[in-house]
């Protein structure tokens, strides 16, 4: 990408304690530029936060079973972490 910026997750990958968690939740693409997409499957009242490199929470959103756009233009560029929580799993 030449002007423009880029942004990247500091785990591409799903991680979590919660056995089958990894298969329910789907982020992409990464790194991402304007705005990333998040896969959700059966999982209620789902959570996305976003985390900059600082810890600070930088997006909060609620997440429908199915496909979620979580627009990101007004992020600076750096590296997130993403974390989706439903009920005590994340």
């Amino acid at each position: 990408l030449t002007n423009n910026k880029k942004i990247v997750f500091a785990e591409p990958t799903v991680s979590t304690g919660a056995p089958g968690l990894d298969k329910q939740v789907r982020l992409f693409p990464t790194p991402f530029v304007d705005q990333f997409t998040v896969e959700v499957n059966d999982l209620p009242s789902a959570t996305l936060r976003l985390f900059d490199a600082q810890g600070k929470l930088v997006v909060e959103q609620n997440l429908d079973n199915g496909v979620n756009t979580v627009a990101a233009a007004k992020l600076p560029k750096g590296v997130y972490h993403a974390v989706v929580t439903s009920g005590n799993r994340s």
